[in-house]
Order: C-alpha cells, then sequence, then structure tokens
C-alpha cells in the first residue's frame, strides 16, 4: 500500500507503477542525498537522466550529490551540463564558482559568480 504509512519510501509507490517516472527517481535521490545515502542518491539520478535526458534539474541534483562527495570534477560536468539545458539555472552557476574556487580557478570562478548576479542580482543580496 503507498501512502502516509510507508513514507520512508521516498518515491518507491510511484515506481512500482511506472518504473518510466523520472520525477520519482530524482526525488528519491533527493530524499536519499538529504539522508546522506549519495552512492544510492546518485544512481537514482542516473536512472532519471536515462529515463529524461533533458531535464536540467536532474543533471544539477547529482551534481550537488557529486560536489557533497568531493568528486568535484564531475559535479562540474554535472553542473554544466544542467546549463546547457537550462542557462538561467542560477544554483549551477554558484556551485561551479565554488568549485572553481576551491580549485584556485579565479578567472572562471568570477565568470560564473558574475553569471550568476546578471541573472538574479538580488540573490546576491542573500
Amino acid at each position: 500500500m503507498c501512502g502516509l504509512k510507508q513514507p520512508h519510501l521516498s518515491g518507491g509507490c510511484a515506481l512500482r507503477f511506472h518504473q518510466r517516472y523520472a520525477e520519482a527517481y530524482s526525488n528519491r535521490g533527493l530524499a536519499r542525498r538529504n539522508k546522506g545515502d549519495l552512492n544510492n542518491a546518485n544512481t537514482d539520478f542516473d536512472r532519471a537522466i536515462e529515463i529524461n535526458p533533458r531535464r536540467a534539474g536532474f543533471y544539477f541534483n547529482r551534481g550537488v550529490a557529486r560536489h557533497t562527495e568531493g568528486d568535484l570534477k564531475a559535479a562540474i560536468a554535472d553542473y554544466d551540463q544542467a546549463l546547457e539545458l537550462d542557462p538561467r539555472l542560477v544554483g549551477a552557476y554558484i556551485n561551479c564558482g565554488d568549485i572553481r574556487l576551491a580549485l584556485s580557478d579565479r578567472g572562471r570562478a568570477i565568470g560564473d559568480f558574475s553569471q550568476a548576479i546578471a541573472l538574479d542580482p538580488g540573490r546576491a543580496e542573500n
């Protein structure tokens, strides 16, 4: 039974009914990432991307997981792919900038942060 009695499934109900439901894989990946289960989160994000490779948010979510686990080059690749699909995804520019700054690629970090500011000047105030 799907419902409130099994909140730990985090997308499992939808997956049982429709194995190709990309959003359910992504949502379960987010829940797993929030629990610290990065390996399984990445597996879910991989599946979501396999089902729907045109969804920028799936690459962004996998990028955050990879960033969290320290796979910085893979995270940048995911953020870059997300930006290819949605050039207005401010969070991807910010996260790329953070990684590039950590890798001492200051010029590209400045470019990423500048693009984020240009797209959403109000966010720079936070």
